[in-house]
């Protein structure tokens, strides 16, 4: 397995580059590794691929132009997962959405539960995306969605999926203190273990019932 931080700025058809690394298992890239109001690092963000194939994890509001910046596109990737709402997780998903569909004539593919289509449909993205000139769209005239299977309930929802080799298990997480309680009613956040390996646990709290369960 491979681990960058950052991608070389200026470096042209950068994603090819990473495709090529990630021939022989997992590559891990981070375009960001800041917090939400940073102004330095950018918002956190992964770039995971595996044999040529590639999964982009949170777009957040200033992601396309950081990748932009390296020689990517936000359009470009195989598949894409989300794991909260907040703006520095999916500020460029109506972006990457909307150009996709008027400009690339493209769907993305995203991973997503049942449960978080509607929320995140609903809740964050409609308002921008629905209406056009010939009337509205849904969720699914825009993306591809691909749903994991429900693995668990109890303690915490586990989700699982498998794309093109990457194998997924996504997890429910704390991400707001004063809901640690109880967790599956209130915020929607999730965090991904990566092929069995790599544990990301995107923004949570400090909650050991991660590693427990």
């Amino acid at each position: 397995m491979k681990i960058t931080q950052k991608i070389a700025s200026n470096s042209s058809n950068g994603l090819q580059r990473i495709r090529e690394a990630s021939q022989d298992g997992v590559t891990l890239c981070f375009p960001g590794v800041g917090s939400a109001f940073a102004r330095q690092n950018d918002p956190t963000c992964l770039i995971v691929a595996k044999q040529g194939v590639t999964l982009l994890v949170d777009i957040g509001a200033t992601i396309p132009r950081v990748l932009s910046s390296r020689g990517i596109s936000v359009c470009d990737f195989d598949y894409y997962h989300f794991t909260h709402s907040h703006a520095d997780h999916i500020g460029g998903l109506e972006e990457l959405l909307l150009f996709s569909h008027y400009i690339l004539k493209k769907t993305p593919r995203l991973i997503l539960t049942e449960e978080y289509r509607g929320i995140l449909w609903e809740r964050s993205l409609r308002g921008g995306c629905e209406h056009y000139e010939n009337g509205a769209f849904r969720f699914e005239d825009l993306a591809k969605l691909i749903f994991p299977s429900q693995t668990a309930q109890s303690p915490r929802e586990i989700y699982e999926v498998e794309v093109e080799g990457i194998r997924l298990v996504i997890f429910r997480t704390v991400h707001i203190p004063t809901e640690r309680d109880n967790s599956s009613s209130k915020f929607w956040s999730t965090g991904l273990m990566i092929d069995g390996r790599v544990l990301f646990t995107a923004d949570t709290c400090f909650d050991p019932l991660i590693f427990e369960h």
